[in-house]
């Protein structure tokens, strides 16, 4: 405002100068009034810094205020611990085992079992023979009957095998006990021919019993026979 003032001020100045005739006064009057302007601008500039600055101080400020109102309010509220509630387990597993409980039990299907195949022997007794001896591998002295005089006896068997090569057992009994077993193979073949000898002892009188098996312990022959003293 004053600035403008001024300004009015200087130009009635000049004009009356011109009109009274000293337009020399208008240089001096020019010069003041250019001081007085740089003067002016100087002292608005160094206004607006301080103005400035204390915007800047007022923003800075702030944060400060609002904290110290924060802290004021921690001060003030006083905060109380809330006791935990823990959900009793018992009572869900209790849940748990009602929902289970609840459900249907899957139906299992049932396995289909697989009929296993019946065993069968691939031997087959052709003839068997209690005999005294054997020669040129034929039995020599078959019978049922003999005195314990005797000192060994032969099984004689012809077999017949259409499978492999298997396991042949001959298992002498005496009074339905075993007292002696031979083992040996026997090939593939039409009619096999095999003996195995026991040694038969004196007072060994009584019923006797030879069975042949094949591998899997199935009973192929059975022959018995008898040793009988002279003195009965």
């Amino acid at each position: 405002m004053s600035l403008f003032i001024i300004t009015v001020a200087l130009f009635l100045l000049i004009y009356i100068s011109f009109l009274i005739k000293i337009p020399k006064v208008t240089i001096p009057l020019g010069t003041i009034y250019l001081l007085f302007l740089i003067n002016y601008l100087i002292n608005g500039l160094n206004n607006l810094e301080k103005e400035n600055v204390s915007n800047f101080s007022d923003l800075e400020d702030i944060p400060e205020k609002k904290s110290t109102v924060i802290e004021n309010n921690m001060k003030k509220s006083n905060v109380e611990p809330r006791p935990l509630v823990i959900t009793n387990i018992e009572e869900n597993k209790k849940e748990d085992k009602s929902k289970t409980s609840l459900r249907k039990p899957e139906k299992k299907e049932p396995v289909e079992k697989v009929p296993l195949k019946p065993y069968v022997t691939t031997l087959t007794m052709r003839d068997m023979q209690i005999c005294r001896n054997v020669k040129n591998r034929n039995p020599i002295g078959t019978d049922t009957y003999f005195e314990n005089t005797v000192d060994s006896l032969f099984c004689y068997t012809r077999v017949q095998n259409t499978g492999g090569k298997q396991e042949l057992t001959h298992i002498w009994f005496f009074e339905n006990q075993k007292i002696g077993t031979v083992r040996y193979n026997i090939k593939t073949s039409n009619i096999y021919r095999s003996w195995t000898r026991k040694t038969i002892l004196s007072h060994q009188v009584g019923t006797w019993r030879v069975e042949v098996q094949d591998t899997a312990g199935v009973i192929i022959g059975s022959e018995f026979f008898y040793i009988t003293s002279p003195e009965n």
